[in-house]
């Protein structure tokens, strides 16, 4: 498995990059590659497409393609391979080093992000349930999104569906780079003053203080405005979760966060327009 990195070279000097290949073969073309379009190709950090293939037995040569067999399976497996989500997920962080030129937006030498396929290769390919969920989950974010109120069907549907957990430990470790921490402090804009007996069984929070602000601050028509409208008492709420008490992690540009229940408050900001 990918967790141990013990295999990064093998006997055979077959690299991850080799791999790579094998998986662009096998999974994303479905088992052929036509030689004249690829053979010279190097998107895989630098490696030939015929370098890289022509180290494996499990790949032939059928009418000028590159053909892969089921034996291709073990072999990717070995390498990309993960035993649960979250490991697949994790991968990503440990094969960022294969990703560098690609990292680096330059278009032209077409690299390939090595460290996304232990994930894909997990959710489209080995579980195709949890990739099919994910788009689900995403379009109800983006009717949430549509909505611009904070509507209780919509967030409890959200809370509800199937691999929500999935999905928020995805969103949350991008989020953060791979590193999710225990305790997330969290931001909600008030247009006027915090009645704390005012309870929802639903509320939107935010990451990022900056939003938390802007939210509390503006007016927000749904349309086109000239400019800025203020709300009459901006307030800013702060309180420290557990990321496992967040009951959507939906991230994005605003970073925000769905929280059930009573959320206990930290702190109580006046913000100044």
């Amino acid at each position: 498995m990918i967790t141990s990195f013990k295999i990064f070279e093998s006997e055979n000097n077959i690299t991850i990059p080799d791999v790579a290949w094998l998986y662009l073969l096998h999974y994303v073309y479905h088992g052929k590659l036509k030689i004249k379009s690829w053979a010279t190709d190097n998107r895989m950090n630098g490696i030939t497409c015929q370098d890289a293939l022509s180290k494996f037995d499990c790949v032939k040569i059928e009418d000028q393609n590159y053909v892969s067999t089921d034996d291709c399976v073990k072999i990717i497996d070995n390498y990309f391979g993960s035993k649960n989500f979250k490991e697949a997920v994790n991968s990503q962080k440990k094969l960022e080093i294969y990703d560098e030129e690609y990292r680096n937006n330059d278009v032209f030498n077409r690299k390939y992000p090595i460290s996304e396929i232990g994930y894909k290769l997990f959710i489209r390919f080995k579980n195709p349930n949890i990739d099919n969920a994910f788009d689900k989950i995403q379009e109800m974010i983006r009717n949430h999104f549509n909505s611009q109120l904070s509507l209780k069907q919509i967030l409890e549907k959200i809370s509800k569906m199937r691999q929500i957990d999935k999905w928020n430990y995805k969103t949350a470790y991008d989020m953060f780079d791979g590193n999710i921490p225990e305790k997330i402090t969290i931001y909600r804009g008030l247009k006027n003053e915090y009645d704390p007996n005012y309870n929802l069984e639903y509320s939107c929070w935010t990451t990022s203080k900056d939003q938390g602000e802007r939210f509390a601050k503006f007016l927000f028509s749904g349309g086109y405005q000239f400019k800025p409208k203020y709300s009459n008492n901006p307030t800013m709420l702060v309180s420290e979760v557990n990321f496992d008490d967040i009951t959507v992690f939906i991230g994005g540009d605003e970073s925000e966060v769905i929280m059930k229940g009573d959320v206990e408050i930290k702190e109580i900001i006046k913000v100044k327009i």
